[in-house]
């Protein structure tokens, strides 16, 4: 906006002047910024968010999209795109536009790529380890979500002497400490962060004597 300052003049019959000075401001024109990024949404998980934002015109604006994928939202206030896909997944080609007080309108556009929902498929069962014996075994099987292939896993509440391989989530080791039966979590996260677990119960048997 710029404002400026302008001069209003009255002349009578009589060559009498009176004048006053008022300020006259000049907003810019609506407009709404691309995002640089658009986060990947996942079928199934909580969107990271995105927030779109617009400049110029007078003052306050007001928010709508269409296109969005299903499960996702636009807030009519802030601009900020939420909420948990829920429908199937590829490419949503979305277009966003901002209201300011005076009705001027703007948008921008914009494509939100919705990737399958991250789903672990689990093992019926582990098998029974052995204190002192060699032990290995897959914990399941992931697909869906994004960077399939590049999947991290990760577990807890592991017996000692047993890891899991972060790229194959093949537990592996020898056994340490005496019998014991245990609830463990496997995990796996995708390349967008987004999760999937499974729980099981692992018996480690006392040494062979």
């Amino acid at each position: 906006s710029f404002p400026t300052r302008r001069s209003s003049d009255l002349t009578d019959h009589n060559g009498v002047t009176a004048s006053t000075t008022y300020s006259l401001k000049v907003n810019g024109p609506l407009s709404v910024g691309a995002p640089a990024s658009v986060p990947v949404a996942t079928v199934g998980a909580v969107y990271a968010g995105l927030t779109i934002t617009a400049s110029g015109g007078s003052g306050s604006y007001t928010w709508t999209a269409s296109g969005l994928p299903q499960g996702l939202n636009i807030d009519g206030a802030s601009g900020k795109i939420t909420g948990t896909p829920t429908g199937s997944a590829g490419q949503a080609n979305v277009t966003v536009t901002a209201k300011d007080t005076g009705s001027s309108t703007a948008n921008t556009s914009f494509s939100i790529t919705v990737n399958p929902a991250l789903v672990l498929t689990a093992v019926s069962s582990l098998p029974v380890a052995t204190v002192g014996a060699a032990y290995s075994t897959g914990t399941g099987s992931a697909s869906g979500g994004s960077g399939a292939g590049t999947y991290v896993w990760s577990s807890t509440a592991l017996p000692g002497g047993l890891a899991i391989g972060g790229g194959s989530g093949t537990i592996s080791g020898t056994p340490t400490g005496g019998a014991s039966q245990t609830n463990v979590t496997v995990t796996v996260k995708d390349s967008n962060s987004v999760t999937a677990s499974v729980s099981y119960s692992l018996t480690v048997n006392a040494a062979l004597l």
